[in-house]
């Protein structure tokens, strides 16, 4: 049984599958009217010029992207988490669980499943970053687990799906680099990079088909911005 099948059908995960169900979602027919393509391009544009100067103070605060595996397999990631945990866990991790991806996070702690909207708190990271402000301000009551991700050179991430349909959340996506930044989504024979994408543009993402993404120079930044199925009009009102 792999992993998918189990976290879904074994009782040893049944916290997970009740949690899960008791979730907040969007019905397949809203999820397709507004995820027309892979990336739907949004009116908002983070300055990137501004963002790029005020991450590197925080720098050092990032952390590892990943749990159970060697840092010099597959391809390395860091993430700073800009919301925290609703309620704080009971043990101290050996990984950041927002930095974390959460299929293997609740694998390996059945007992205390994870999802977006376990990752509520607005924490100090995005409220310091002015670049974020005006975005931060339209979407305020609706963040759920929402990341900057930092990649150098060949980071990135591997073919995955994030969102099943019905979703329990809306992604949004942007990056400060895209001509460094190699973003493919499955086509259902091959990997088609996505083109035409606007620097620090954000985008309304259909993490619901398999994707993946590499880095081709140093620093490129992604925004990784997940949102409350509530904000589904919202969304709309700012599709270009």
């Amino acid at each position: 049984m792999d992993m998918y099948k189990k976290l879904n059908e074994d009782p040893k995960y049944k916290k997970l599958q009740d949690k899960y169900r008791a979730l907040d979602f969007i019905d397949e027919e809203s999820y397709k009217k507004i995820h027309t393509k892979h990336l739907v391009p949004l009116n908002i544009v983070i300055d990137s010029d501004l963002f790029e100067l005020e991450i590197q103070k925080y720098h050092g605060d990032f952390t590892y992207w990943g749990i159970g595996r060697e840092k010099n397999e597959g391809r390395i990631r860091h993430g700073l988490g800009l919301t925290d945990l609703n309620e704080p866990l009971p043990f101290d991790p050996p990984s950041n669980p927002i930095t974390t991806p959460l299929d293997k996070w609740m694998y390996k702690y059945p007992d205390y499943p994870l999802f977006d909207a376990d990752f509520s708190k607005i924490n100090s990271y995005f409220k310091g970053l002015n670049s974020l402000e005006e975005y931060l301000k339209l979407f305020y009551n609706y963040h759920m687990r929402s990341c900057i991700l930092w990649w150098n050179g060949g980071h990135g991430f591997v073919p995955h799906i994030d969102t099943d349909v019905p979703a329990p959340q809306i992604r949004l996506w942007g990056t400060n680099d895209p001509e460094h930044y190699v973003f493919n989504f499955w086509n259902g024979k091959e990997y088609v990079r996505e083109e035409n994408i606007e620097r620090g543009r954000l985008y309304l993402c259909d993490t619901s088909i398999m994707h993946e993404a590499h880095s081709t120079a140093k620093n490129v930044y992604t925004f990784f911005f997940s949102l409350h199925p509530d904000s589904y009009d919202l969304v709309k009102e700012h599709i270009l």
